[in-house]
């Protein structure tokens, strides 16, 4: 028996139904399958691979937490696809080659492979031109390591937590126009392989690059051109990058407000930053934590408007510099260790 369903719900109903092989389903009238799959208890996915979807936009969430789902649908036309976000989120055992799909309407694949621990095809040669939001795009797509470093991404405006916990992922990327991109929150975090020159790149419009490398163990690549004035945070930056150790002495920080833990448990970091101009941070907490090699003069920095100071050089065992000119007088929140570097009045000081 053939079915032709003419709506989503309609559709829903039908593939809901396990006793219907999906091979008997004509889809040619379906403009959205959004979720249609997500978290769906079947195991027999024969016959989807001849779905004719040449007319769907959306496919939003289509295999969302369809952990059994893995059938070749390689030859599917999804030319008109618009928004394919989550479409493969946590589909745990997919790994099917889809390398020939014309995506070159989408405009979103923020969480398409979010924790597609399989997934491991070479997409590099997609159109990915229109493409606006790649958040988390392969976050925690664990097998994951193709070159994808011709990707047209001008058009992107967000790349946050892309490769988080992407942790095969080592591929050149360099040659990316990243100059619309706006966010790059968590980008690498805990991207534990990525080392790839990323020197060249545009990032003059990023406000946010909160986490960006935390947790990158392996990440040591020159980022002393790199056009930093308009980020506002740098929170938690380099925390636990644990190779990192360059020059970006040169950096314009003078917009950052927030360098929270930015070079915590950093042990190969001591780079000069004498020069940063740091005078709109407020919070500092942690800044230095476990950074345990670095010494870097900083007695000059403007730090009139910081407020917190907490554990600011706890276990920073090399630290030993001269901040007694540093005015701390707006600080509220300080520990024992960093008050004890700085020997000017702390009278004005709020102990945590």
């Amino acid at each position: 028996m053939k079915y032709t369903p003419q709506t989503r719900e309609e559709l829903q109903d039908l593939v809901n139904n396990l006793s219907i092989n999906l091979g008997d389903i004509d889809t040619s009238k379906i403009t959205d399958m959004s979720g249609l799959f997500r978290g769906t208890q079947r195991t027999d996915f024969s016959g989807i691979e001849n779905w004719d979807v040449s007319n769907v936009e959306k496919m939003y969430g289509m295999f969302r937490e369809a952990t059994s789902f893995n059938q070749d649908i390689s030859k599917w036309n999804v030319s008109k696809v618009r928004d394919m976000a989550c479409m493969f989120e946590d589909a745990t055992s997919f790994n099917q080659d889809i390398s020939k799909w014309n995506v070159s309407k989408v405009e979103y694949m923020n969480g398409m492979f979010f924790g597609a621990r399989a997934f491991n095809q070479p997409i590099g040669g997609w159109d990915v031109g229109n493409v606006k939001y790649m958040i988390g795009m392969f976050k925690e797509a664990i097998s994951f390591n193709q070159p994808i470093g011709k990707w047209n991404v001008s058009n992107v405006k967000d790349m946050s937590s892309m490769f988080e916990r992407a942790e095969s992922f080592n591929q050149p990327i360099g040659d990316w126009n990243v100059r619309n991109v706006v966010d790059m929150i968590n980008m690498f975090r805990e991207a534990e392989s990525f080392n790839q020159d990323i020197s060249k790149w545009d990032v003059s419009n990023v406000r946010d690059m909160f986490a960006m490398f935390k947790e990158a163990e392996s990440f040591n690549a020159d980022l002393s051109d790199w056009n930093v004035s308009k980020v506002e945070d740098m929170n938690y930056m380099f925390n636990g990058a644990t190779s990192f150790n360059q020059d970006i002495s040169k950096w314009d920080v003078s917009n950052v407000k927030n360098m929270a833990a930015m070079f915590a448990r950093a042990e190969s970091f001591n780079a000069d930053i004498s020069k940063w101009n740091v005078s709109k941070v407020w919070n500092m907490d942690g800044m230095f934590e476990d950074a345990k090699t670095f010494n870097a003069d900083i007695s000059k920095w403007d730090v009139g408007n910081v407020k917190d100071m907490d554990s600011m050089f706890l276990g920073a065992k090399s630290f030993n510099q001269d901040l007694s000119n540093w005015d701390i007088s707006g600080v509220e929140y300080i520990d024992d260790e960093t008050k004890d570097l700085i020997s000017n009045g702390c009278g004005n000081v709020r102990r945590v």
